[in-house]
């Protein structure tokens, strides 16, 4: 009741104005205003009177406007919260079945959720990560679209989604578009760059990716272990490419071409000896194996006699046994003899080493081709010991 005494008081003056206006104007005028035939004629007091009751009805009117638009704002807020407090446990729902990989119930909820603005924008967003997580591309991309006509500017998150389902339907020419913009305007963003390095893997475009490493190690988009694996597969991958549609002396170009740090690794050197070997450049392969495995581990290259690159190689089968007269018991160079005799066919020597390093260190030793060693000797009985063990 309270908000309303001013109107009461106001009423008040405005009648007793009245009232005295009414009295006062009867006098003669000392005031006059005049314009044409109309024209105001009062006391000084009856003036000042008029005047004050038009003051009071115009606070009045304005008092009265401002009180209809109060209420109207207060009604569309009681109603507008109504429909936030909605949109929000909506919003939350769906979060929630997001978080439990209940992708049809996520998807459900966030599509049917009222919201504008950012709320708006994060459903449609994660509601196409949940359409996607279902198979269901073509609602993923709906969800896109909706995104896109409520927010006119450029959206990150959207577009990377966007490119990823692209990616995804081997649209890869409309994922370009998407992505080759964006690098440019943002080149330092990982998330851009991550997003862009899917879209060359899923093209086999490794040469492009190969100019890109730098870029990837700089930026941090893998973690170190990461890091390593993908600088791997990409040099392999261009390597063989080369090896394939050209002569290993382009291929020799071509691991010339490459970062000096990128050749000083280890790994990529057994890379690069593998390639060289599997393309019928043993002895340059075998060279290069003896020349690095003076100042290299030979951890890094064990894999390289495993997959029966080097057979009959006197060179390295002499290199190995020398080492193994310094420490007959290392593993490493015993593991490599063993793989080593296995690719020259020599299975007595294979299970007389492997057989040892499985003993000592079975992460060393391929299981499988030790007991087809022992078959192929005759002795079932250890083969099948063996085959047993490989058993899920």
């Amino acid at each position: 009741m309270r908000p309303y005494l001013w109107l009461i008081f106001y009423a008040l003056i405005c009648c007793l104005a009245i009232f005295a206006g009414a009295y006062l104007f009867e006098e003669e005028g000392y005031v006059l205003l005049s314009y044409g035939k109309y024209y105001v004629e009062a006391t000084i007091i009856g003036f000042i009177l008029g005047l004050l009751l038009l003051w009071l009805l115009l606070r009045l009117s304005i008092g009265l406007v401002k009180r209809i638009f109060h209420a109207k704002r207060t009604a569309t807020a009681f109603f507008s919260s109504k429909k936030s407090a909605k949109a929000d446990q909506a919003f939350k729902q769906g979060i929630t079945a997001f978080l439990q990989q209940d992708w049809a119930t996520a998807e459900k909820l966030l599509a049917g959720a009222p919201g504008k603005g950012e709320l708006a924008q994060s459903r449609h967003l994660v509601a196409a990560v949940a359409a996607d997580a279902m198979g269901e591309q073509n609602r993923a991309f709906e969800h896109l679209v909706a995104l896109e006509e409520g927010n006119k500017t450029s959206d990150i998150d959207s577009s990377l989604i966007k490119a990823e389902l692209l990616t995804k339907q081997q649209a890869f020419d409309e994922a370009t578009q998407v992505l080759e913009p964006l690098l440019k305007k943002k080149p330092k963003n990982p998330a851009i760059l991550a997003s862009y390095i899917k879209l060359l893997q899923a093209q086999h475009h490794w040469p492009a990716l190969l100019v890109l490493l730098p870029r990837v190690e700089k930026l941090a988009v893998f973690d170190e272990q990461q890091q390593a694996a993908f600088s791997l597969l990409v040099l392999n991958n261009v390597l063989t490419v080369t090896a394939k549609g050209e002569s290993v002396a382009a291929v020799e170009a071509q691991w010339k071409k490459l970062p000096g740090k990128l050749k000083k690794r280890d790994d990529a050197i057994a890379v690069y000896i593998g390639i060289l070997a599997s393309h019928g450049h043993g002895e340059k392969a075998e060279t290069l194996l003896l020349k690095t495995l003076k100042k290299a581990p030979l951890e890094h290259f064990l894999n390289l006699f495993q997959q029966g690159c080097f057979s009959h190689s006197i060179k390295l089968s002499g290199y190995l046994q020398a080492e193994l007269k310094k420490d007959e018991q290392n593993p490493q160079f015993l593991a490599a003899l063993g793989y080593l005799a296995l690719a020259s066919e020599d299975d007595a020597l294979a299970i007389k080493t492997l057989g040892k390093v499985y003993q000592t260190h079975p992460e060393l030793v391929d299981l499988w081709s030790l007991a087809d060693a022992y078959a192929r000797l005759g002795e079932k009985s250890q083969a099948v010991a063996i085959y047993q063990k490989l058993k899920p």
